[in-house]
């Protein structure tokens, strides 16, 4: 799906930036200012394809986020890992890569231990569409407590969209690494003058305005949830800023296998 999330109704050619000296205080060459900003508007286009998979997901009645989770935690341990999901899946006909798994759970695990806790599982499933949260937050656990198998869990078409919803995380996470490893091997793209150039006040860390007025120094206008998105991705401990370590973390390459 491609999504019309952001626009740039006044966006300006490549000539035009490079005449006008687009960010020159940047340490980053032209060329490589421009394939940062190209990585940012594509993140932001696929973060905005996994919230409406995720609003899909919400707007049936008949799924929570307990019961969910439940599917893929079989020992009810509060906890799992990545083979984990891939049996869980498997039992519901789906079959990621195990790559795929690997990148999803280093995006949520939120203390790296290896494992998908609960509240990140919610943060994983979770829009942040405040009408779609607020739905899911009310609605508590059925099936968990009604002696349903984990594979009957939900109507046929909730359990397709949390599969999609899946789907979605897996191929995002993807496009991402791919992203990673486009700008890796640029030869003249480096991480730290790529901080520089968004944190524009030299601060050590970036905040959401940093982000926006790089965007729209290229013509890109993107919406304040748009940019919320961007940030989280980015923001690991949500302290709503981004330090090096955090940005580093974004984009380097993670996964162990794939080119």
């Amino acid at each position: 799906m491609v999504s019309q999330g952001y626009s740039s109704p006044a966006r300006q050619s490549r000539e035009e930036r490079q005449s006008s000296g687009f960010n020159r205080s940047s340490p980053l060459k032209f060329d490589e200012q421009e394939e940062l900003i190209a990585a940012l508007r594509e993140q932001i286009r696929h973060e905005r394809e996994l919230e409406d998979a995720k609003i899909r997901l919400a707007a049936q009645p008949d799924f929570n986020l307990m019961d969910a989770f439940q599917v893929l935690d079989k020992h009810s341990k509060g906890w799992v890992t990545g083979p984990e999901i891939i049996e869980a899946l498997g039992d519901l006909g789906s079959f990621p890569h195990k790559d795929d798994v690997y990148l999803f759970v280093r995006r949520y695990d939120k203390d790296s231990d290896g494992r998908i806790l609960y509240s990140d599982f919610c943060d994983a499933f979770t829009a942040k569409d405040t009408l779609s949260s607020s739905a899911l937050g009310r609605r508590n656990a059925y099936h968990v407590h009604h002696g349903y198998c984990r594979e009957h869990y939900f109507v046929r078409e909730t359990r397709d969209l949390f599969l999609n919803t899946f789907r979605t995380h897996f191929s995002v996470e993807e496009s991402a690494e791919l992203l990673r490893k486009r700008l890796g091997r640029r030869p003249n793209f480096n991480v730290h003058d790529a901080f520089s150039t968004v944190d524009a006040n030299n601060n050590g860390f970036i905040t959401k305005d940093e982000f926006r007025r790089l965007l729209c120094r290229a013509g890109v206008c993107a919406t304040e949830k748009e940019l919320n998105s961007l940030v989280d991705r980015y923001d690991k401990n949500a302290d709503g800023r981004v330090s090096y370590s955090e940005f580093m973390d974004e984009i380097l390459p993670k996964s162990p296998s794939k080119n």
